[in-house]
């Protein structure tokens, strides 16, 4: 049997195998390491240990914890501690925000320019929780990140299928549970390093027992101390019963209790949970021993072990509903104070509290940002709950949240919630008793809300607003002066043109209202009635005044930071550079078109630029320059008021592609999405790749019959660019609707077309003659053009706002892809086989 050693029992020693000591000294010799294992299987402690360890002196290391928190949270707090590592990064990752669909490339490219000369590890813990809420392309910049000497290290439970193809990267050590259990004969050496000396035949019952988990491993070792002997119980929750719970009062198991909302959480934040001013005595000792609670000293916060949270969690579930609901509102409680609003929504939406919910105070930002944390679907499911129970009362304490929700509804699509809640508030401050400065104040927010649901009619949406006006002058506060304006659209004209023949009027209601809008709501909107006119005149073929206003529109929008107008405008300056042949505005405009997407706060602005970018790669034939998530054709999922402007550039991708019949079996799906929104630019344009499939697919009468369709909507305002940019898949179908009753429209269109054929022509031989080898990532083509100029590193990095780790990086990419060995031989390679006018010395 085994015997007791006369030295006293120890308990807490901490044991590793030879095996994993030597997997953990790789860490050195790698960019990137994965810990993958599941809890208890002692990840976190062994790499602590090894960084507490005296040949780790003078290497900064940092911890990130992950945790249950909102996604946006988390990914704040990172951004944080890579800005301790490198401020530029660390700056502009909290400037891109969450990554999401539209700034993930942006977010990517921030991580891989990271700049770290310095050794630094930084280790992230728990990084289930954060992994899923993660892009892969983001994940996996995360994980090829550019600092030199910079180690990362990703402490996590099972990845699932999603997250496995990073590893396979050449850089990536992987240590996992094979490592981190132990066999038999090290059973035996651990537990006599802990004062237990094991006989063979009882280190392969406990090996058979725990298959090695080292959780399992300490508590059998700490119940022996206890007991004198081994118990073989059914799970490790039987042992955590035993060796800890039952030893603990009533009022420390309430205590943790109290604290379970949290995985972990400071001094202060407990006293809050408790409701103390200091922690009872006997708790802290018990969080202090390290049993199964790790205290972080530096950041002075506790940390149960999983294990124990979910044994804790359980037992909750079988205390009163009313306590349960206390530790719930407590937490809640907690949240708010601290001012996560997101969090605080979550635990008061378990406990229907929709009080407590209301009197979060949630504008349009707040609720904008909760999206990100539980998603389109979730949020509109709380969204719809909180309005059926929302009382008299509460519409009366929190009327300004109900119009917030209100507008929030618009924005994600639900139009049944939005109009419901409008409708229901108007009643309701007509009819309750008010301070008439608040009742006057809350009207006008309302009537600025309730303008949207007659999208897109401009005038009555200028009454709207103007009767806002009336009741709030130049003080709305509904959403932010610098929001974006155009709900994802590239184009004003595609948004708000939405009457046959009217759009000489629509112009001049744009030019009356607009400027009573931005009044309204401290300069948004300002420049919208210049860019609607712009484009209107490109649309018509006027390029010469659409350039003109273009470029002053620019001007007006960058000045009141409208980003998502600057977009719109920067997309009509593009057109016009293609229309025209132009290399060098095209070149100049497709970089201010970058540079706004880049520096807007708004992930919004991104999409806006993806899509201006979609549009210019369907009218160069480039389906490959068409963003992944245009691509997909996953857009119709979202309800947004851009996704008739998708469904145009989709249409176009497919015929490029060759698939007719998809377009065709597709076309009431794009169609409908068109005229949901009263899109006729969309809607047009749609019809007319409908009209150029049904050609190609030998049924010509349905194709003119299609295309004469397209031509009513278009013609009747002269809107004759969407014809001559896709005249080239149009072909003589084309010539054929036009004999019809717009016969006197024939040289317009043809002259335009023209125009676009040549202008095409030229633009894409000037990119031919600058093309770069297949296969090179954007950032790859770049410095590829630099170094054949002769550029050397420290030039391209100021160039390219790069450090020179990063040029060197995307350099040995360079190298391993054209497989050459040195720049030298790079350099010979593409003056040979992309040859032009550079110098030719080094």
């Amino acid at each position: 049997m085994a015997k007791a050693e006369r030295s006293p029992y120890r308990p807490q020693v901490h044991y590793y195998s030879p095996r994993l000591q030597a997997r953990l000294l790789h860490i050195r010799s790698y960019r990137t390491t994965f810990v993958e294992a599941p809890s208890g299987a002692g990840k976190t402690t062994a790499v602590q240990d090894f960084f507490g360890g005296p040949d780790q002196d003078g290497n900064l290391v940092r911890w990130f914890v992950a945790s249950e928190e909102p996604p946006t949270s988390g990914w704040r707090r990172l951004c944080r501690i890579l800005g301790d590592i490198d401020p530029v990064a660390g700056e502009r990752l909290l400037h891109l925000g969450f990554p999401v669909e539209e700034n993930q490339g942006d977010v990517a490219q921030a991580l891989l320019e990271i700049r770290c000369d310095r050794e630094t590890y930084l280790i992230c813990d728990n990084f289930q929780f954060l992994h899923p809420s993660l892009p892969a392309s983001v994940w996996r910049a995360l994980v090829d990140h550019g600092g030199k000497g910079l180690r990362l290290l990703v402490l996590t439970q099972l990845l699932s299928a999603r997250g496995l193809p990073v590893l396979g990267n050449a850089d990536v050590l992987r240590i996992d549970n094979r490592d981190l259990c132990l066999r038999a004969e090290e059973i035996g050496e651990y537990y006599r390093l802990a004062g237990v000396t094991l006989e063979e035949g009882q280190e392969r019952s406990l090996l058979r027992y725990s298959e090695g988990w080292i959780v399992a491993l300490y508590l059998q070792l700490v119940s022996y101390i206890r007991h004198g002997s081994f118990e073989e119980k059914s799970s490790i929750f039987e042992l955590v019963d035993e060796l800890f719970w039952e030893e603990l009062s009533p009022q420390e198991r309430r205590c943790l209790f109290r604290l379970s909302p949290f995985d972990n959480f400071t001094v202060p934040q407990a006293c809050f949970l408790l409701g103390v001013e200091t922690l009872p005595e006997g708790l802290v000792r018990r969080m202090d021993c390290g049993t199964l609670i790790r205290h972080d000293m530096a950041n002075r916060r506790y940390f149960p072990h999983a294990i124990l949270w979910d044994f804790v969690r359980s037992a909750l579930t079988d205390e009163p509903e009313d306590f349960r609901r206390e530790i719930l509102h407590r937490a809640g409680a907690w949240c708010v104070l601290r001012g996560e609003k997101t969090r605080a929504l979550i635990f008061f939406h378990r406990l229907e509290d929709y009080r407590s919910i209301l009197s979060l105070d949630l504008h349009c930002a707040d609720l904008s940002r909760a999206i990100l944390d539980v998603g389109h679907g979730e949020m509109l499911s709380m969204l719809r709950v909180l309005v059926d129970h929302a009382t008299p009362e509460l519409r009366r304490d929190h009327a300004f949240t109900m119009i917030s929700i209100a507008f929030e509804a618009f924005t994600l699509g639900d139009m049944e919630l939005y109009r419901r809640v409008c409708g229901e508030m108007k009643e309701f401050l007509e009819t309750c008793p008010l301070e008439e400065d608040r009742r006057r104040a809350l009207q006008g927010e309302l009537h600025l809300a309730a303008s949207f649901g007659f999208y897109n009619d401009i005038e009555k949406m200028g009454q709207g607003h103007q009767r806002a006006y009336e009741l709030l002058g130049n003080n709305s506060v509904l959403f932010r002066p610098d929001s974006p304006w155009t709900f994802g659209w590239p184009s004003v004209l595609g948004m708000y043109h939405s009457g046959i023949g009217r759009l000489d009027e629509e112009i001049r209601q744009m030019d009356h209202w607009v400027p009573r809008y931005n009044v309204l709501t401290s300069g948004n909107g300002s420049g919208a009635e210049l860019v609607f006119r712009a484009d209107a005149l490109l649309h018509r073929g006027q390029d010469e005044e659409a350039a003109a206003l273009a470029i002053r529109a620019l001007d007006v929008t960058l000045r009141c930071d409208q980003d998502s107008l600057y977009l719109c405008a920067a997309l009509l300056l593009l057109r016009i550079a293609l229309l025209r042949g132009d290399g060098a505005a095209w070149k100049e405009t497709s970089a201010l078109l970058e540079a706004c997407a880049h520096r807007s706060i708004y992930a919004l602005s991104r999409r806006i630029a993806d899509m201006a970018s979609g549009l210019l790669a369907v009218l160069l034939d480039d389906p490959q320059g068409v963003p992944s998530w245009l691509r997909s054709g996953d857009f119709l999922k979202t309800l947004s008021p851009a996704v008739p402007f998708a469904c145009a550039i989709y249409s176009r991708l497919l015929l490029l592609e060759g698939r007719e019949q998809e377009l065709l079996l597709r076309s009431e799906e794009f169609l409908s999405a068109t005229r949901r929104y009263r899109s006729l630019v969309a809607e047009g344009s749609v019809t007319l790749c409908i009209a150029a499939a049904l050609s190609r697919l030998d049924r010509l009468e349905e194709g003119v019959r299609t295309l004469r369709r397209g031509l009513d909507l278009l013609l009747p305002d002269g809107l004759i660019l969407p014809l001559g940019e896709h005249a080239d898949l149009l072909g003589a179908t084309l010539g054929l609707a036009l004999n019809g009753r717009w016969r006197e429209k024939r040289k317009d269109v043809a002259v335009l077309s023209d125009r676009f054929s040549r202008g095409r022509e030229v633009l894409l031989r000037g990119r031919q003659k600058e093309a770069m080898p297949p296969g090179l990532t954007e950032r790859e083509d770049q410095i590829a053009r630099l170094v054949l100029e002769g550029w050397g590193n420290r030039q391209i990095a100021q160039e390219l706002f790069l450090s020179e780790n990063t040029v060197k990086y995307h350099l040995k990419s360079l190298f391993r892809k054209l497989e050459v060995p040195t720049r030298r031989e790079l350099r010979v390679l593409l003056l040979k086989d992309y040859p032009r006018d550079y110098p030719k010395g080094e």
